[in-house]
């Protein structure tokens, strides 16, 4: 049985990345020895849940690198992995400077990033999740398409269980009355947190009856609080939530106002529940998402088309309704456990 390291910075459960990890996880445990070593984020349990090894490092900035350093170098030399799979440049860094037991490095890259082009993605074998991050990779990190392998973000049918009833959590929220348009995530400014609630605030001028629910964390919380505080706005921003599931399941529109995202989990999610998307034009958002057909597309900073799209879904339920449709059938065609996997086991295998 091949053994398998993942290294990842932070495991949250707003994290697309922590999801791509569970997943292969749970969907390969009969098959590979999987263990994890991150810096904490509080989704570590989901993995443990699995019987799964997860040690967590202390990451307190880039003077505790040499630390990690040599706690992986021992932590490897000890421990006979076969394949150790990065998930964060961080650990795609330091690993590509430990001597080789044995071992075949892999890196997982999972967005956008920019600089250290010489330290950069040396990783034996590179994984891109979208075309954009295909064409970042070549173009600016001048990486040889030979060395990267194109395998998408996937998702499990049998995550959604819905513990408490649409009507209940409604209540419980004091929702009962209202449309709810909605965002999981984290609270950064790519994800375009401060463009969702300048048009919400426009919507609510219009509308009094929708509300926003954002689910996520992250550096732009205080921002949005004081934001939304300042202007009387009924938004509701919670802490990431165990069981998503219950919460894709109370929204009538979710909405991803991206400003870069190689392939949000998201976007697959809200397939899977059957939920009306609106997302940005950008990287893998528009490569699977086309306007009118499977959801709505806005360009990106583009608040009053933001608020048009937002309309447009709450005035016709027709278009609602089949958009719905529309991701949900492409999700569970082509981006499903199901379909996706054998995939995965097929590249585990060929690396050793």
């Amino acid at each position: 049985m091949l053994k398998i390291l993942h290294l990842n910075n932070y495991m949250s459960y707003t994290s697309g990345v922590t999801r791509y990890i569970y997943n292969i996880v749970k969907n390969t445990n009969d098959i590979f020895e999987h263990e994890i070593i991150c810096f904490g984020g509080g989704a570590e349990e989901l993995l443990r849940k699995q019987n799964v090894k997860v040690t967590v490092l202390k990451y307190s900035g880039l003077f505790t690198l040499p630390s990690i350093y040599f706690f992986l170098l021992n932590y490897c030399k000890k421990n006979h992995f076969d394949i150790i799979h990065n998930h964060h440049r961080i650990f795609d860094i330091i690993t590509a400077m430990l001597p080789r037991f044995k071992n075949k490095t892999v890196t997982t890259v999972h967005s956008k990033v920019y600089g250290r082009k010489l330290f950069s993605y040396e990783a034996m074998k590179l994984i891109s999740v979208s075309d954009s991050i295909t064409n970042h990779l070549i173009q600016y990190y001048k990486k040889s398409p030979s060395k990267i392998k194109m395998m998408g973000s996937f998702v499990d049918k049998s995550d959604v269980k819905i513990s408490i009833e649409k009507d209940v959590l409604k209540k419980q929220l004091a929702l009962s009355e209202n449309k709810i348009i909605m965002f999981v995530g984290r609270f950064h400014k790519e994800k375009g947190v401060d463009v969702l609630v300048k048009a919400f605030k426009k919507l609510f001028q219009i509308d009094k009856k929708v509300v926003l629910v954002m689910i996520g964390e992250g550096e732009e919380e205080k921002m949005l609080r004081e934001y939304c505080s300042v202007n009387n706005l009924p938004v509701h921003i919670l802490s990431p939530k165990t069981n998503i599931f219950d919460y894709y399941n109370i929204a009538d529109i979710i909405v991803l106002p991206s400003r870069i995202d190689p392939f949000p989990y998201v976007m697959l999610e809200t397939g899977l529940m059957q939920k009306p998307f609106i997302g940005s034009n950008v990287d893998g958002i528009s490569e699977l998402i086309k306007n009118r057909v499977n959801g709505l597309l806005f360009e990106s900073e583009n608040v009053s088309e933001l608020v048009n799209s937002i309309q447009m879904i709450l005035k016709d339920q027709a278009l609602a309704d089949k958009i719905a449709r529309k991701l949900n059938s492409e999700v569970i065609t082509n981006y499903s456990a199901d379909t996706v996997i054998s995939e995965h086991i097929e590249f585990y295998n060929s690396l050793v």
